[in-house]
């Protein structure tokens, strides 16, 4: 009933403005026909109905259109980032809440306030230059720079935003975001900050390897003669009274020798290894099997009396130094044919396989292996995980190979079970291979 009284009298307002708006236009029309009363008051009341669902259809259409506003507004104030839409003048014409709260200031009051009131002094001249990007440019501009709160607190900013043209062409907004990336500025500062660091502490500690390469090299070239004059005066001490000492006296006296050209072969590989420290990398394009093979050749003593299967794959053309490679596979295959004398026969392999798409070499053997729990030493300097007594050596020759393949920067490693045999891997850095397609 209510429905009804509503609808009738919006009929009656409707039908005032109607005859209002007739008498103004002055419009003189002609006289309807004469018609049947009855007839009339049908078709009324037919148009009657027909605007009553007109009237329905309009105020579902408007309760829609509110409904999408509301959406549209608590999407816009409550939006992550900030919008603020400016005049030609740089005045604040409209706001939303987060960008209010960005600005620490109430959206009243940021009415007709100029933006570069929030802005802090060092970067006014970027504002200035990114609104003239915006006017002449037509399309989006981006934009970092410091914002200053009411408070007097300031963040980070980044400005993105396009000028709105009405239909002659005349600029007359512009529509900005701003986001808060005060955050990533900092962990950019905190990252740059690291990296200084890390460069400062990587040069402090390439100057401490030179000059620990530098001193190893003047101790061992200074130990180097008074080690030989001991062992020359041993040996003639043995030749001129050997058959007039003690056996007791005779066996010190061969200790004496044994150790003093052991630890000639110790200062000469420690030598070797402080010359790496000064020597650069010269690579150019190698065919590895070479090298392999002419390795291969100084071990044919002990192939007579050991038997040795070699299993060579093709190996691919990288770019290395043609010097030190070859002093890595004497090394790696030394070790190899070392720890492997024991089996019968030995079998060495070396191939090369592409492993998350780096170039990897490897050395593997049959041979005694070794404990994992200990291979962090296996590349330190006269580190050893076996006695003197059952396999010689220094334990110079892996340290040295680590120092060859780090120089081409690359990585080397290791692995081995006891009585299981061992294998050695190690990759040159970013190699340009332009030989065969390597096994995957």
């Amino acid at each position: 009933m209510k429905k009804t009284k509503s609808t009738a009298s919006d009929f009656a307002s409707l039908r005032k403005d109607a005859e209002a708006n007739l008498r103004e236009k002055g419009t003189d029309f002609p006289p309807p026909p004469p018609r049947d009363p009855a007839e009339l008051v049908h078709e009324l009341q037919v148009a009657q109905v027909e605007l009553q669902m007109q009237n329905d259809e309009l105020r579902r259409a408007h309760l829609e259109i509110e409904a999408s506003r509301d959406r549209l507004v608590h999407l816009y104030d409550f939006s992550p980032v900030g919008y603020v839409t400016l005049d030609v003048r740089g005045a604040i014409l409209e706001v939303n809440l987060t960008g209010a709260d960005l600005l620490g200031e109430t959206r009243i009051a940021l009415i007709n306030t100029h933006f570069q009131r929030f802005v802090e002094q060092h970067y006014q001249a970027e504002l200035h230059l990114f609104c003239r990007r915006l006017l002449q440019s037509g399309v989006r501009q981006i934009s970092e720079l410091k914002l200053v709160k009411k408070d007097d607190t300031t963040f980070y900013a980044r400005l993105e935003g396009m000028a709105n043209s009405c239909v002659t062409g005349a600029t007359v907004q512009y529509r900005i975001s701003i986001s808060d990336i005060t955050h990533c500025k900092r962990a950019e500062e905190e990252i740059k900050r690291l990296n200084q660091s890390l460069a400062d502490r990587a040069a402090a500690l390439e100057a401490a390897n030179r000059e620990l390469d530098s001193f190893s090299y003047s101790v061992a070239h200074d130990l180097r003669a008074p080690l030989g004059r001991i062992k020359r005066l041993a040996q003639i001490v043995m030749e001129d009274f050997g058959a007039g000492l003690a056996p007791e006296g005779t066996k010190h006296l061969r200790r004496v020798i044994e150790n003093s050209g052991r630890m000639e072969e110790m200062v000469e590989n420690l030598l070797v290894l402080a010359r790496l420290g000064h020597k650069p990398v010269i690579k150019r394009p190698m065919q590895l099997n070479p090298v392999v093979e002419e390795v291969m050749d100084l071990f044919e003593p002990e192939s007579e009396c050991q038997r040795i299967h070699w299993e060579i794959s093709r190996l691919p053309e990288v770019d290395c130094d043609a010097n030190l490679i070859k002093v890595v596979f004497t090394n790696l295959l030394s070790n190899a044919v070392k720890y492997s004398r024991t089996r019968d026969p030995a079998v060495i392999r070396v191939d090369a396989t592409s492993r998350n798409g780096h170039l990897v070499f490897s050395v593997r053997d049959n041979g005694v292996g070794f404990d994992m729990n200990y291979s962090n030493r296996l590349f330190r300097v006269f580190q050893r995980l076996h006695s003197t007594e059952e396999f010689e050596g220094t334990g110079v020759g892996l340290a040295t190979v680590h120092r060859i393949v780090q120089k081409h920067g690359g990585r080397i490693w290791a692995e081995g079970e006891p009585d299981k045999g061992a294998a050695f891997y190690f990759t040159l850095g970013d190699t340009r291979t332009t030989g065969p397609e390597v096994a995957k």
